[in-house]
């Protein structure tokens, strides 16, 4: 945790937050730093130790990867390289690979969580301090395997053309095998309507991350989970029933994802199906198709 001594009082106070505010803000920070090695790879056990009754049932936690299988994961992504960028549908790369999107509001940490994932390719992903800095649709190769999607966020500085651009990739792509929407991990930012109108009205199969874990407490997040879970998940529609929670800070729940995108698109050696997943693959294929 960060030392707040080690803060001077002009710090302090040019954030503009009283210092009873401040001291809770500094206590919820960077919480997952002191995570237990379990509990780092998947942040959702930690978040299950507040309370008694399962957050996630059998048939919503489907993806129980051993430590064998997540080192494998992780080794996937030591090779990242981005290989186009586009801004009309004309240019997009072959399909000879399978692509896995990233979509979200603006400013929920979409750039962050790509640079998380790509850690070992330093600085290839472009982040800024203003949001909606991404205009084109990103294509990085990871080791030649497939492709992750930089999307342009909406809301904020959508680029003129988004309807075309991104719901035409989207919806049209062949080899697009899954969709990760982000979503920020506090309760302060209610259920993107707009968001949840939009991936719903695609018809495409998407997965639900919540960002920014570190910047809040175990307990609001906690809130989030559950209100998010009960918004996407069992409402229906083709969201996959378990949620992914991350920290680009301090990395937390990032190998899990990693093993889990290595999952959908084929690149695990072992299979990751349980027995659950296998049955409920049978009444949604597209939702828990691997490529």
């Amino acid at each position: 945790m960060t030392c707040i001594a080690s803060i001077s009082t002009s710090q302090t106070l040019s954030r503009q937050v009283s210092k009873t505010d401040y001291l809770k803000r500094m206590k919820a920070v960077n919480w997952t730093k002191k995570l237990a090695e379990d509990a780092f790879i998947d942040p959702v056990k930690e978040l299950q130790s507040y309370v008694a009754t399962p957050i996630l049932s059998d048939n919503e936690k489907l993806f129980t990867p051993s430590d064998e299988a997540v080192k494998e994961g992780e080794g996937v992504f030591q090779s990242v390289k981005l290989i186009k960028s586009v801004a009309s549908l004309d240019k997009l790369p072959d399909e000879n690979v399978p692509e896995v999107a990233v979509i979200g509001k603006s400013n929920v940490g979409k750039s962050s969580l790509l640079q998380a994932l790509f850690s070992s390719t330093p600085n290839i992903v472009k982040t800024g301090k203003k949001p909606g800095q991404t205009q084109t649709l990103n294509f990085f190769d990871v080791d030649g395997k497939f492709r992750l999607v930089d999307v342009p966020g909406f809301g904020y500085n959508m680029p003129a053309n988004y309807h075309e651009l991104v719901e035409g990739y989207l919806t049209s792509r062949k080899n697009l095998c899954r969709t990760l929407c982000l979503k920020s991990g506090s309760t302060r930012y209610p259920v993107d309507k707009l968001g949840k109108d939009m991936i719903s009205e695609m018809g495409i199969p998407y997965v639900i991350v919540l960002t920014k874990i570190d910047r809040f407490s175990p307990h609001l997040l906690l809130k989030t989970f559950l209100e998010t879970k009960q918004t996407y998940i069992q409402t229906g529609g083709n969201c996959f029933p378990q949620l992914f929670v991350v920290s680009s800070l301090t990395g937390a729940g990032i190998p899990f994802l990693q093993t889990f995108i290595a999952h959908i698109t084929g690149n695990l050696k072992s299979p990751m199906f349980t027995v659950q997943e296998k049955e409920l693959a049978k009444e949604s294929p597209s939702i828990f198709a691997v490529y």
